[in-house]
């Protein structure tokens, strides 16, 4: 699903699960002084009474048929609590630093290394998990950050992955937890400590601005980095150990129109959108895109694809579009409209379309991930238009893997999951694999090796350097999940047609 990078994911999950899991991290942080032993010779209590003195218990007499009172004491010797001390190095806590290591990073065992990329295999590998917990903003009485809240569903699906990999056996894993804190100066803190530097895989963050940091230190320390979330593209620049999980919005435009091309003829398609720069500029992609296939095709047709700009009004509560020099065009039979900052705005030009339809000839219309989201567009619309969407997430909860995952995270968290759970599980299970199979530099690898998770699929694919010189073997310059989930609506609800 295409996001804008500064906008935060809806929490769909449980508000006890993330209030709960937020305690055990913080909780963890103040374990010390929760547990003070008193000192020998004082009063814990400072000389009051605690409890008062033990009352008779009510119990029922069968001879009166009545409860009487007992105020016998207890004679029986009461069982003996045993303490035993936890070794701080067998479960070492989160530090106030925000740090949790599952075990210490390890100097690498090199068993084989694969001459064409340079990748090696380990005995043991170092994973980093870096997300914004923000331990150091919780308080009691307050609310769990947003960013928090996302955070912690996605370790708690990434925990259920690492346990299932664990069990799977193959070579160790060292895991640590940082905590970006959700700011620039935490994650770069962060990024000169030894669980980061010595990190064979990291999985995060979340924030546009710490993946640039991330990335680059990645970079420097030959460490790959899986990016969860940021789908905006051009964040990193000659790096070939980034991985952008997130489809990239030329992406999704690439997976739209290969889709209406595969039903219709480039002269069929029409672009649609408002005339704001920013909208007009999303219809150079597909423009560009258009070309790229049709010479892929060997096709001499290079007309570009029909564009229809409706103009801006200034009240963007009250809408007038006038459809009908669009669809008095019979070959009019697919609508692309990369718009969806103004829910108003596509309410009223689905409503005319649909109005217009009736009367010329059915076309599909093909929109943005964003629009799942709205909540005042009728649904009539979607389902009398075949509209047709992409999104980088898409949970099937008819699936059996599905199902089996849901219920094995309520039992253990006590609440179903929610999307980013889904994307901790799938990113942390798919991409560590990946390590273990073909070592340190895998991401060469995994071309050919696709994997298909609860939320989406992986087909990594390598993104190549703009105008490279060398075109048989381009400069990559980062590597990107090419694979989009097409949805179509019907029947009141999506459903995934690829």
């Amino acid at each position: 699903m295409i996001s804008a990078p500064n906008r935060l994911p809806l929490l769909s999950g449980n508000n006890g699960l993330v209030t709960i899991v937020f305690l055990l991290l913080v909780f963890q942080l103040t374990a010390c002084e929760l547990f003070t032993k008193v000192q020998p010779g004082k009063d814990a209590t400072g000389g009051k009474d605690v409890l008062d003195p033990i009352q008779g218990t009510r119990v029922y007499d069968p001879e009166t048929g009545t409860y009487i009172v007992v105020k016998t004491a207890p004679t029986q010797p009461m069982d003996t609590v045993k303490w035993k001390e936890i070794s701080m190095t067998a479960s070492p806590p989160i530090t106030s630093e925000g740090v949790f290591v599952d075990r210490e990073p390890s100097n690498p065992v090199v068993t084989t290394v694969d001459p064409a990329t340079g990748s090696s295999k380990l005995e043991t590998y170092n994973v980093a998990i870096v997300l914004p917990f923000q331990t150091d903003k919780f308080t009691a009485q307050g609310q769990v950050p947003a960013n928090s809240s996302w955070a912690l569903n996605f370790y708690s699906g990434a925990k259920m992955a690492l346990d299932e990999l664990r069990a799977e056996g193959g070579p160790n894993l060292n895991v640590a937890v940082l905590d970006t804190k959700a700011t620039e100066s935490g994650m770069m803190e962060l990024t000169r400590r030894n669980e980061f530097t010595s990190a064979h895989l990291i999985i995060g963050p979340y924030r546009r601005e710490t993946v640039r940091i991330a990335a680059d230190a990645a970079k420097r320390n030959n460490s790959v980095l899986v990016s969860p979330y940021n789908a905006t593209e051009n964040i990193v620049d000659n790096n070939p150990n980034y991985i952008q999980v997130n489809p990239s919005f030329s992406t999704h435009c690439d997976a739209l129109l290969s889709e209406a091309r595969h039903r219709f003829r480039p002269d069929q398609i029409v672009l649609v959108c408002r005339g704001r720069d920013v909208e007009l500029e999303r219809l150079k992609y597909f423009q560009d895109a258009h070309k790229r296939m049709q010479l892929q095709s060997f096709s001499r047709d290079t007309a570009a694809l029909r564009e229809f700009v409706i103009a801006d009004a200034a009240d963007s509560s009250a809408f007038r579009i006038n459809v009908q020099p669009l669809v008095q065009n019979r070959d009019t039979l697919a609508i692309i409209i990369p718009s969806w900052s103004s829910e108003s705005f596509i309410n009223a030009l689905l409503q005319q379309l649909h109005v217009a339809k009736s009367g010329y000839s059915h076309f599909t219309v093909y929109g943005m991930p964003q629009w799942i989201e709205y909540e005042r567009v009728s649904h009539q619309y979607y389902e009398s238009l075949n509209l047709h969407i992409t999104t980088s997430s898409h949970v099937d909860r008819e699936q059996w893997a599905v199902q089996d995952f849901q219920k094995s995270y309520f039992t253990r968290y006590g609440a179903m999951p929610a999307p980013e759970s889904y994307l901790g599980y799938d990113v942390t299970a798919y991409y560590v694999r990946m390590l273990r199979k073909y070592g340190t530099r895998f991401q060469y690898a995994i071309i050919d090796d696709a994997g298909q998770g609860l939320h989406t699929r992986f087909e990594v694919r390598p993104i190549a350097m703009p105008n490279a010189s060398n075109r048989e073997f381009p400069q990559v310059k980062q590597f990107e999940n090419k694979y989009v989930n097409l949805l179509r609506f019907e029947d009141l609800r999506f459903v995934k047609v690829n």
